[in-house]
């Protein structure tokens, strides 16, 4: 499953099954990376997420896209927490940030125990 963090709220992923989330920002110069972070959990910790990242960087003449790739196999746990992509490395505009609630699905199987 792919999904793309522009213009949505919610990011839905489902326990097992890896997801990759995309980041993408258009049009920058310099160029730009793209970090990631979670937040899960009611007391706003927030921590960086370094692996499972792939970054691609296109050059368009005197501008560039970064599209930054999340490879995200979660638990259910985070249902409800949030996924933040934040751009870094720009010299004259400010850092932009795109944030997504994290809605948790299980393919869960229900066990009935035989009588």
């Amino acid at each position: 499953m792919t999904q793309d963090t522009r213009d949505v709220d919610t990011v839905t992923v489902v326990v097992g099954t890896p997801s990759d989330i995309v980041c993408t920002a258009l049009g920058a110069r310099p160029e730009v990376t793209i970090e990631w972070y979670h937040r899960i959990g009611t007391d706003g910790t927030e921590t960086q997420i370094t692996s499972g990242v792939a970054e691609e960087i296109t050059e368009n003449g005197d501008t560039s896209d970064t599209v930054s790739t999340l490879t995200y196999d979660i638990s259910k746990e985070y249902n409800g927490g949030q996924l933040r992509c934040v751009t870094t490395g720009q010299q004259v505009a400010p850092n932009r940030e795109d944030i997504a609630t994290l809605n948790v699905q299980c393919k869960c199987k229900k066990f009935f125990p035989f009588k």
